[in-house]
């Protein structure tokens, strides 16, 4: 059986660099204590995830240690993310796991929608197909998993507008690839998307919503 390798992709917790576009609604350190929050949520996924490996791909520079503390704490090996372009970057993120012969499940980290179910289940999908994705409600995608290399599911396109997951779906048919389609997924990327996150938190009754 292949080795199962999580990868979760975020960016360094800096204040302005973090979150721009909620940030132009709630502020700077409202958005910042929402991407931490969101981090640790995602991270400690793995918990109810069964994967015998995980990584921390982070971009920026980590010079107050936080991602590399938030890693030992999860049981996470921080790397940095490399390539230009979110493509390449993920690509890049992939490339050793898959080469080493693990199967690969890479997430963002904004997704409050994402269980530990839905990692399993991507994995278990990655024992019959080549690739598995999950889309969010924006157009895009949220998961991304992977049995052997699809270069073609990360070449370069607007990561940003709402043909994002069909295009990946006509990459991945190009790619002659065996894929199955996940749940759909919400992100956190707007106003809208950061009310709607509170609504859950206060739903499900946990304390300490970000304000």
């Amino acid at each position: 059986m292949r080795a199962r390798c999580l990868i979760v992709m975020a960016r360094v917790p800096k204040l302005g660099q973090v979150k721009t576009r909620l940030a132009a609604s709630i502020g700077q350190a409202a958005a910042l204590a929402a991407h931490r929050r969101m981090l640790r949520t995602t991270l400690g996924l793995r918990t109810s995830a069964q994967v015998d490996e995980a990584m921390l791909c982070v971009a920026g520079q980590d010079e107050s240690g936080e991602c590399a503390r938030l890693a030992t704490r999860y049981g996470f090996r921080l790397a940095a993310q490399s390539g230009e372009g979110l493509g390449a970057r993920m690509r890049a993120a992939c490339e050793a796991p898959l080469r080493a012969g693990s199967l690969v499940v890479l997430v963002g980290c904004d997704l409050p929608a994402l269980h530990g179910s839905d990692i399993n289940a991507a994995f278990e999908a990655l024992d019959t197909h080549d690739a598995v994705i999950a889309p969010t409600e924006d157009g895009g995608y949220g998961l991304v998993g992977l049995a052997r290399e699809i270069p073609e599911l990360f070449a370069e396109q607007s990561w940003g507008d709402s043909q994002v997951m069909q295009r990946s779906r006509a990459a991945l048919s190009a790619a002659s690839a065996r894929w199955r389609e996940l749940r759909m997924l919400w992100d956190v990327d707007d106003e809208a998307g950061y009310q709607r996150w509170q609504q859950t938190i206060r739903q499900q009754g946990e304390a300490g919503a970000v304000r």
